[in-house]
């Protein structure tokens, strides 16, 4: 993808320095349509009905637009290959939009440990991802938990240490997911290991699973 950064503006009225661009930007469309050169923003400009143009602008790891009352532009551009910083910048300007969308809730991702889901097809892998948590145990609690909570081959004071570190380490893996951009995680497994010494004792988990995109059969 062609973008054309800002090196310098021409004179103190330059347009683009009054519109609020800034040296370094990397200006890739106006109004909506993608630049092939220089000359191709300022025929564009130039040609515009109104007397108002909407540049786009990579700023960093930002996208944004910038609208410039005039017909001319007043800086000195410089092309450069923006395709991967720009989509870096689309991805997380995605991140963002679904973050304030769903606001810190990550339940609508799927997990499932098969590798299909019912009503559901794959249309992308995204990628292989984990979440990996720790959790102190504490050591008198384990040991007095096989003496008093201790029924029928079972002890509650540690099952409940391990449901609590199930939930929150899917919790992370949806995370995970939600952060690609992903709708599901498939084949999702479950690794736990426990680590003891000096008096202490650690319970690691590690979920793992395919982050996917998903669609709906009928669609």
């Amino acid at each position: 993808m062609k973008g054309f950064v800002v090196q310098n503006f021409t004179d103190s009225n330059s347009p683009a320095f009054n519109a609020g661009i800034l040296e370094n930007d990397a200006i890739y469309a106006c109004n909506d349509i993608d630049l092939d050169s220089v000359d191709h923003l300022i025929n564009i400009m130039k040609d515009s009905d109104s007397q108002e143009n909407c540049l786009s602008l990579l700023r960093g790891s930002n996208l944004i637009k910038v609208v410039i009352k005039a017909d001319r532009l007043g800086a000195v551009l410089a092309p450069k290959d923006i395709s991967e910083q720009f989509s870096r910048a689309q991805r997380e300007q995605e991140r963002k939009a679904r973050e304030a969308k769903y606001n810190g809730d990550y339940s609508h991702i799927i997990l499932s440990t098969t590798p299909s889901l019912d009503g559901y097809r794959v249309t992308e892998t995204v990628d292989v991802i984990t979440a990996e948590c720790a959790f102190g145990m504490n050591v008198f609690k384990d040991i007095f938990s096989a003496v008093t909570d201790f029924f029928g081959g079972r002890s509650g004071a540690v099952q409940n240490t391990l449901r609590d570190a199930r939930k929150l380490c899917l919790n992370e893996l949806r995370k995970e997911a939600f952060d690609i951009g992903a709708d599901a995680v498939i084949g999702v497994d479950l690794d736990y290991s426990e680590f003891t010494g000096r008096e202490k004792s650690m319970l690691f988990m590690v979920a793992s699973g395919t982050a996917v995109k998903l669609s709906k059969e009928n669609d």
